[in-house]
């Protein structure tokens, strides 16, 4: 079963959402669809010997992040705002589980405004979080497991 990082991106109480573009999936049922999270497949290669302590699974959701939202400062200024302590996200139901999230919050820093020139990324804008979103179904299956765990309490 494939393990993924997926990392959010915060500022105050808002999220930085984006519109899925063509270039970045073959599937089209995702081409449109928002999403909250920069993602990345977990693999052997993503430990070395500077990150035993989580076997890479940090480093490998903030470098997507950063190369996603073309980051000037290094991975290291991300990974001192990242959340410790991922999530553990479900994709798929209690028989069918097709994949697992590792979901980290990351804080924007105030200075940086996320811009992007990639088609794979359309429509970023920032989205309050303080409560679920009113409509799910224009999300990506990610975000919505993401969005009930998150609010799993509520």
């Amino acid at each position: 079963m494939p393990i993924w990082t997926f990392v959010s991106l915060y500022r105050d109480d808002s999220i930085l959402t984006y519109r899925i573009g063509r270039y970045r999936t073959d599937n089209d049922s995702l081409a449109g669809k928002r999403t909250v999270g920069f993602t990345s497949l977990i693999t052997e290669n993503q430990q070395t010997l500077f990150n035993h302590s989580d076997l890479g699974v940090l480093e490998a959701g903030v470098t997507a992040l950063s190369m996603d939202l073309d980051f000037p400062l290094g991975v290291e200024t991300l990974e001192a705002q990242t959340s410790r302590d991922p999530a553990l996200v479900i994709i798929g139901d209690q028989v069918d589980v097709t994949a697992v999230l590792l979901a980290f919050d990351t804080k924007c820093p105030a200075w940086f405004e996320p811009t992007t020139k990639r088609l794979s990324m359309n429509d970023l804008k920032w989205l309050p979080f303080r409560v679920p979103p009113n409509y799910l179904d224009d999300f990506d299956n990610w975000t919505k497991a993401f969005v009930k765990t998150k609010f799993a309490w509520e």
